[in-house]
């Protein structure tokens, strides 16, 4: 799969601690630990902007490194970029970054990492270099067209809404015949190409847009607010992330081995703490919530999504609990997995998701089943209990087949 996620503006270097479109970009590699490039050329591999990158992103679950082209790494440039899983560009001058880039070779070796999967993505200067055009403001005083690198057709104007003349001149331009037309996007808003195609626009704020525009004029688009459903609001659930503050409920839930398998299979050992449940939580390719009941406020359940794998658009739903036995066998169950689920099917924008029950959980196989999940095969002693053994159903759901 091709990718290209262009930054009208936002990320590390203008919003630190709003991690949507970073964490979002993270989840879209196929592997477990990205190991994630930032090319700065545009800003002349400028020190305090790559410090602010590993600052941000050795907080994460990746490898993060940078390529320079003014103290280059190595000589062999095609393969340090090449064994990367995801490339940065950071914004700056579009101009500068174009001629560096063509004079090192650096086009051809981008187009063929594209062309391996690699991820390509990047903010302002950094956006604009995956289109065949898009306007600048790097020949100083007016902004004027410039030529990327062709990577995706048509042309790009970021921070469309936060600069004054780069609305008039990117329409104006594209009215003349200077330049075809595109996509314009504001800060906090990026714009997710799959195999050279526009898959889907995200944001990081509330009032971010995007706007296609042609010689006609402009069209808004309105993205998926990245932030707005990580909270999860059901008839008589909340679920909210899973923090450090729930690590207590939770462990005096897990009382026993048995529960502890039924809950988790073999992810954590028995007894559960702290330490297992903080690595738990650090593991940005999931999502884990906490499950609160809207009639006391009080932390009732669990559940998680993880796996997530944006390459085969996938996911594992798992964790599944309702904590408090007298809370059981009341539909609260599936009132959580039904949210989860709809969460992973528009949230993260999923084809199929998949569990493991174990086969002698009846009531958790019917109460799967009525939401859509079909047993896709049984594990036979699959998970050692005692002195005995448990098999395990394979269940899987898509998207198409959710109501």
């Amino acid at each position: 799969m091709k990718q290209v996620i262009a930054l009208g503006g936002g990320g590390f270097s203008m919003e630190p601690d709003n991690p949507l479109l970073d964490e979002y970009i993270m989840r879209q590699s196929a592997a477990r630990v990205p190991k994630i490039c930032f090319i700065g050329t545009a800003s002349g591999d400028a020190d305090g902007y790559i410090d602010r990158f590993y600052q941000f992103f050795n907080q994460y679950d990746c490898e993060p490194t940078h390529l320079s082209l003014f103290k280059p790494p190595c000589r062999d440039l095609e393969s340090f970029i090449l064994a990367q899983d995801i490339l940065y560009v950071g914004g700056g001058s579009t101009k500068n970054l174009m001629a560096l880039w063509r004079e090192w070779g650096l086009v051809d070796i981008l187009k063929k990492a594209y062309e391996q999967g690699v991820l390509l993505c990047g903010i302002s200067a950094g956006a604009i270099c995956w289109f065949e055009m898009g306007v600048t403001d790097s020949y100083g005083g007016e902004l004027e067209p410039v030529v990327g690198t062709g990577i995706l057709q048509g042309s790009h104007s970021p921070h469309y809404n936060e600069e004054e003349k780069r609305r008039p001149a990117y329409q104006q331009m594209i009215k003349e015949g200077v330049m075809m037309g595109g996509m314009a996007a504001s800060d906090g808003t990026a714009l997710h190409y799959v195999n050279g195609e526009l898959h889907r626009i995200v944001s990081s704020r509330p009032e971010a847009r995007a706007y296609e525009v042609t010689p006609k004029g402009e069209t808004m688009i309105e993205p998926y607010y990245l932030g707005q459903d990580y909270v999860l609001k059901s008839k008589r659930l909340t679920l909210k992330p899973f923090t450090q503050a729930d690590f207590n409920q939770l462990i005096s839930w897990i009382d026993s081995e048995e529960q502890m398998t039924i809950w988790s299979g073999s992810t954590f050992t028995f007894p559960l703490t702290d330490k297992q449940l903080a690595a738990y939580q650090a593991d940005k390719k999931q999502v884990a919530f906490s499950v609160y009941s809207n009639e006391t406020g009080d932390c009732i359940g669990h559940i998680a999504i993880g796996k997530i794998n944006q390459r085969h658009r996938s996911a594992r739903i798992g964790k599944v609990l309702i904590g408090t036995p007298a809370l059981r066998a009341k539909g609260l169950g599936e009132e959580m997995m039904r949210e989860a689920v709809t969460f992973a099917f528009s949230h993260l924008d999923l084809h199929k998701v998949t569990l493991g029950v174990y086969e002698h959980n009846k009531r958790a196989i019917a109460c799967y089943e009525r939401i859509g999940f079909q047993k896709e095969g049984l594990l036979r002693d699959h998970a050692r209990v005692g002195k005995g053994y448990w098999n395990m159903w394979e269940m899987g759901l898509l998207q198409d087949d959710y109501v």
